[in-house]
């Protein structure tokens, strides 16, 4: 069964420079003056991973706390230039209200299966978030959700493709949801791997795999 998910194109690096030795424009701390994220002036150097050209911030990237509160405000991990995250604020993600999405999906982690991708397990969170750990990628993907009529959309940050159809993560891309339902071969409740730390318990195999064999090999670690 064709199901429409991305990986990530790279892994984040922990080692960062000043903005400016960077090419990225300060305008202020954010959100206070003491914190270590950046509010950006859209430049040349954004424009190369992003179009969006107001609501941009960076954070160094091993600052993975602050990373995560910026994330909670509804900001969108786009890429990482020189150790620097950057991140926007995405207009689409507006409310909780407005990313309703099916009851056995929130707060479980879900396995699908088809011959393209293999094996792909990722934990749904209630207010319309996804944390995708997919074959080959060092790190869990996080991903924006939303149904509409019988569809279900995905959309990821700028560093990633849909290996099989070769679109960008930001693009909102969508599926039947009767299909995508059909290609759920288990689920369990809760974040059982930690996927939304943004870590994967190790790199995946593209191949098939059952929750007792992933924890197997976990415990064999």
């Amino acid at each position: 069964m064709y199901f429409l998910l991305f990986f990530a194109a790279g892994c984040l690096g922990s080692q960062y420079q000043a903005p400016e030795l960077s090419g990225l424009e300060e305008v202020g701390r954010y959100p206070n003056s003491n914190d270590v994220c950046i509010a950006l002036d859209a430049n040349e150097v954004t424009r190369r991973v992003t179009r969006e050209t107001s609501g941009l911030i960076g954070c160094p990237t091993h600052e993975t706390g602050a990373i995560k509160d910026r994330v909670s405000e509804d900001f969108t991990q786009v890429d990482v230039i020189d150790g620097w995250t950057i991140l926007h604020h995405d207009p689409v993600i507006k409310s909780k209200k407005s990313l309703e999405i099916p009851d056995y999906l929130k707060g479980r982690t879900v396995m699908h299966y088809d011959s393209f991708h293999k094996t792909q397990l990722t934990y749904y969170t209630e207010n319309g978030r996804e944390w995708l750990w997919y074959p080959g990628n060092r790190d869990a993907l996080m991903g924006h959700i939303k149904v509409r009529a019988n569809q279900i959309c995905f959309a990821y940050p700028n560093s990633s493709i849909n290996p099989a159809t070769g679109v960008a993560g930001p693009e909102w891309e969508c599926a039947p949801l009767e299909r995508f339902t059909a290609g759920i071969i288990d689920s369990v409740e809760g974040d059982i791997f930690n996927l939304s730390s943004g870590r994967i318990p190790f790199v995946m195999p593209k191949r098939r795999y059952s929750f007792d064999q992933l924890k197997s090999k976990l415990a064999g670690h």
